[in-house]
């Protein structure tokens, strides 16, 4: 099966004849499950609501989504046209935006600008605030869902600037969370919110630092391009220790109470995958990301290789599927785990859809690779966030405002690639009754009573007398 092959292909010392024909193999079977994959889609009910949802209507989305402070930016982007779409409180505008070509060049200039670290011009940023989300724009808005489209699935929104400073970031003054489409959104929140829903009894399971074995150990130089040639349509992938992912989920799990902890060998698939993963609000997987833009199933969560034929280590896109999750949130802390193929309509089907289908109404994702001391520290302060009852919104920016203040790691490459897609109102930790104040409260109000008892005695002697 494949699990078995993909065991095989990472052996260091296996010979090119032997190797070629494991990667034609697995090929068949990926054509195989392509076919079931579609007979799903047809006879599934519960895939086809959210991967391909029922149409929401103006008046629903307006009354769903559209709070006093809250809008909603769409984008549809054609070949000759493209619009946008903004939904607010006063009503719906659509605009025009540049069409496919054009926007294209925009943002991908924009992504190099925010990703170089020594560059400290964001006049494109200006320019694509203008085009996108200027014209939909009303006054008192806080809040933003984006539903990108095309390539501006790539665009973290958060690092438009509003103002004429190259620091005008748009995160200062807006909450900004993502969905793949205003329906998705909607299942996603029926999902979480149903009656049935079982509370999960534990926080946390953070899963990091794998063990990548002789990889790791003997063949550091050694890439995916080594091991899978062109198999993988991405840039080339070493499997060096991610050190920082260690400390990143020491960090979190001592903020947050009933945590559990899988790392080094532990950080394993089969422990992954037999854990009692529905029982767990948060899952965080710090660990190298594999993302395959025209296979997307072949899409993969590294996690500890070890040789064991029956799980390869490769957490794919097509076994997140099968997991059973009621989470309110996965984090995806490894390299470009946003990434992923276009569907017209639906924005991109990378991993982070298949953890919505598996049950997390949210997903934390990096749309570029990130240094993994960077992305530790910037975990622990937005897990510090949420634990102080901020929904996940709010923890992000709040977040990222932190490292724009921070002057050492203030450049958009170090804050702007982790963005949240899904169910951003989402409140994971309940602001919780402080027992000493409730204690010092109620002494007062005893001592209140007391003395109002003891008043009324004496004022009713004395009225006696």
């Amino acid at each position: 099966d494949m699990s078995k092959l993909y065991t095989r292909l990472i052996a260091p010392d296996l010979p090119e004849d032997e190797r070629t024909t494991i990667l034609q193999e697995v090929k068949s079977l990926e054509d195989k499950l392509d076919n079931i994959k579609r007979q799903i889609r047809s006879q599934n009910p519960a895939y086809a609501n959210l991967t391909y949802p029922e149409i929401i209507t103006y008046e629903q989305a307006s009354k769903e989504f559209v709070k006093s402070k809250t809008a909603v930016f769409t984008f549809v982007v054609g070949e000759d046209s493209a619009y946008g779409f903004a939904l607010t409180g006063q009503g719906l505008k659509v605009y025009p935006i540049p069409a496919r070509s054009d926007l294209r060049l925009r943002v991908i200039n924009h992504r190099k600008a925010i990703s170089d670290t020594d560059n400290r011009e964001f006049q494109s940023g200006r320019e694509l605030y203008d085009l996108l989300l200027k014209p939909g724009m009303v006054e008192g808005i806080k809040s933003l869902i984006i539903i990108p489209d095309d390539i501006l699935n790539l665009l973290p929104f958060e690092t438009l600037l509003t103002g004429s400073q190259p620091d005008d970031w748009l995160i200062k003054n807006y909450t900004v969370y993502y969905a793949p489409s205003l329906s998705s959104l909607r299942e996603l929140a029926n999902h979480q919110n149903r009656n049935n829903r079982a509370k999960p009894q534990h926080n946390l399971l953070a899963v990091g630092d794998p063990y990548y074995g002789e990889l790791e150990d003997k063949y550091q130089e050694l890439s995916t391009k080594a091991i899978f040639k062109d198999f993988y349509a991405l840039t080339d992938l070493k499997f060096y220790r991610l050190r920082y992912s260690h400390e990143e989920i020491k960090r979190i799990s001592s903020l947050i109470p009933k945590s559990t902890l899988l790392e080094r060998e532990k950080a394993s698939e089969d422990l992954v995958k037999s854990a009692n993963l529905s029982d767990y609000k948060i899952i965080h997987f710090a660990a190298h990301g594999l993302i395959d833009d025209q296979k997307p199933a072949r899409s993969a969560i590294i996690l500890t290789l070890d040789n064991d034929p029956a799980q390869d280590g490769f957490l794919q896109m097509r076994e997140v599927f099968n997991l059973r999750l009621n989470a309110n949130l996965v984090v995806l802390s490894s390299c470009q785990t946003g990434l992923g193929q276009f569907i017209k309509g639906e924005g991109i089907e990378g991993i982070s859809r298949a953890f919505f289908y598996a049950g997390s109404s949210s997903v934390v994702m990096s749309l570029w690779t990130i240094n993994d001391q960077v992305s530790s520290q910037f975990m622990e302060r937005f897990y510090y966030h949420l634990k102080n009852s901020e929904d996940l919104a709010q923890a992000i920016r709040q977040a990222k405002l932190e490292m724009i203040d921070s002057g050492v790691v203030s450049h958009p490459y170090y804050w702007a690639g982790f963005i949240l897609s899904g169910d951003g109102s989402t409140r994971v930790f309940r602001p919780a009754f402080n027992k000493t104040l409730i204690a010092l409260v109620m002494t007062f109000t005893g001592l209140a009573l007391t003395a109002f008892i003891f008043r009324k005695k004496v004022f009713s002697l004395k009225k006696t007398r």
